[in-house]
């Protein structure tokens, strides 16, 4: 009982994801695991990346409301143009 009121809980509390510009795709270069950036841009309000950094995933620097920023740049990628 206890076990399901915490996973409950836990469920409820997750974020949903949040929406980078789309420009990020024309501005990074997938190398191996992770994405090295090809041109200064803003990923988020909040989030600049400048040439010539590593975007590697695992690393805690780089997760943002729960959720691995190379994993957010494959999910917007991914998506179609609207």
């Amino acid at each position: 009982m206890i076990f399901a009121v915490v996973l409950a809980a836990s469920i409820t509390q997750t974020a949903p994801p949040p929406r980078l510009n789309p420009q990020i795709c024309a501005n990074v270069q997938r190398s191996g695991p992770g994405y090295i950036v090809m041109r200064e841009t803003w990923a988020l309000p909040f989030l600049k990346l400048t040439e010539g950094q590593r975007i590697l995933p695992g690393r805690s620097d780089m997760n943002i409301a729960g959720h691995l920023l190379t994993g957010l740049i494959e999910k917007t990628c991914a998506a179609p143009a609207s």
